[in-house]
């Protein structure tokens, strides 16, 4: 856990006044109004506090990518083996065939359309189960959660689908994925996004997202979103690193898969961590509490939320994200 003071104002010191009838005494003075408790607090902690937490931060979460070394450089490998691009060989001899069978690939698409199938049925993704003693009164009820939930999937969220199939192509691949279900900062709008296993960083030995003592989403903004952000304080109006960072070997063998490159100019999207990790900012018990923390790859905070649902006595820890699991363990 990490350890840091929000900045109040300094408490203002009742004024000494004369009244009316000629008599001296103390006017109570204004008192500063709390924080709210969806305020970004990285607005109330001194800047030397924030540096030194955003350091803190990032050395840990390198610390977590280098505990999953090995996983990377297996997963690299594996994707050479879906057979979707041609390679020129020179072992055991120049000119040796440079493809690979596409058996893989087929396994993994067959998954992905046969699961994506299960999901979503003509009917709609979702189906209630009555627990417990039946009434008609309880089937209505249901039918209505049931349509409910089917619309706001198939209608409002109209990425849910494609997302869905994204996310059931990497689970077959890498054998983990996630998706992260939140309300759009902006917008407000209810948002359902893939988020790929090399995208998402967890501990090692972390058994749980519910347990894990911190977890770290990597993802991408576009600069006039970042703008957006800072302009509604959502983010700290400060100037975040924009310079590219090093691609991975993951990340280069995927874009040759699919035929991309890098742009040569610094005009594409930045690149920010999502930290969701317990820290003791405000506690009165030393006790370190969830919370939701954004910053740059240089480590400069933009902003830092509380975690728990307002009036929780035990800040139980909000789980924004669901993690699919292919291969046990």
């Amino acid at each position: 856990s990490i350890e840091v003071d929000i900045e109040t104002e300094a408490l203002p010191v009742d004024d000494m006044v004369e009244f009316e009838d000629g008599s001296m005494g103390y006017e109570k003075a204004p008192q500063p109004e709390p924080v709210a408790f969806n305020a970004n607090l990285a607005l109330t902690i001194p800047e030397n506090e924030l540096s030194t937490m955003g350091s803190k931060l990032l050395q840990d979460i390198d610390e977590d990518k280098m505990s999953r070394k090995d996983w990377e450089e297996s997963y690299t490998k594996g994707l050479s083996l879906l057979g979707m691009k041609s390679e020129e060989m020179t072992e055991p001899w120049p000119g040796a065939c440079g493809l690979f069978h596409t058996m893989v690939a087929e396994a993994v698409v067959r998954f992905q359309s046969n699961a994506i199938m299960e999901i979503f049925p003509p009917s709609g993704p979702c189906k209630t189960n009555i627990i417990g003693r039946i009434t008609e009164e309880i089937e209505k009820q249901a039918k209505r959660v049931q349509d409910e939930v089917n619309y706001q999937l198939v209608e409002k969220i109209d990425d849910y689908r494609p997302e869905t199939e994204k996310l059931l192509f990497g689970l077959a691949a890498s054998g983990s994925a996630f998706r992260k279900i939140f309300p759009d900062p902006i917008t407000e709008a209810a948002r359902a996004r893939y988020v790929p296993a090399e995208k998402f960083i967890v501990p090692y030995g972390a058994t749980s997202l519910a347990s894990a003592p911190r977890y770290t989403e990597c993802f991408s903004i576009n600069r006039n979103e970042l703008l957006k952000m800072q302009v509604n304080g959502i983010y700290r109006d400060t100037q975040v690193d924009e310079s590219v960072p090093v691609v991975s070997a993951l990340q280069e063998k995927k874009d040759e898969i699919n035929r991309e490159e890098e742009p040569p100019t610094l005009d594409g999207d930045i690149e920010l961590y999502e930290c969701h990790v317990d820290l003791d900012i405000d506690s009165e018990d030393g006790i370190a509490t969830p919370h939701i923390v954004t910053l740059d790859y240089s480590g400069k905070i933009l902003s830092i939320y509380r975690n728990w649902e307002e009036g929780d006595p035990f800040k139980k820890k909000i789980l924004w994200y669901v993690d699919y699991s292919y291969v046990p363990g």
